[in-house]
């Protein structure tokens, strides 16, 4: 499987737990000594999407962009609960 890491904050987390489990990891974060595979989202969906699962573990504000931009590259999308919501309804004034 291949999943995507977004935010190494506690992201970490699921990065040792997928590569224990045999996934391919890959991984963004804005910060470039955060040791991230990239520092930007769209290059990395670009360079290998599409995503079995997608991890957003960037601050909640910016949790529904990042979801959005994900849906369409990734089969299963874990988000908080509140933005799922909005996106499967289509409410998006989080944006």
């Amino acid at each position: 499987m291949k999943s995507l890491v977004v935010g190494l904050g506690f992201g970490q987390l699921y990065v040792s737990i997928l590569k224990r489990m045999g996934h391919e990891v890959i991984t963004v974060d804005i910060n470039p000594n955060a040791g991230a595979d990239f520092t930007e989202l769209t290059t990395a969906i670009t360079a290998h999407a599409p995503f079995d699962t997608a991890h957003i573990c960037v601050p909640n504000h910016l949790h529904y962009k990042t979801a959005l931009k994900l849906a369409e590259h990734t089969k299963i999308v874990f988000v908080e609960k509140q933005v799922w919501k909005q996106l499967i309804t289509g409410d998006c004034l989080r944006t």
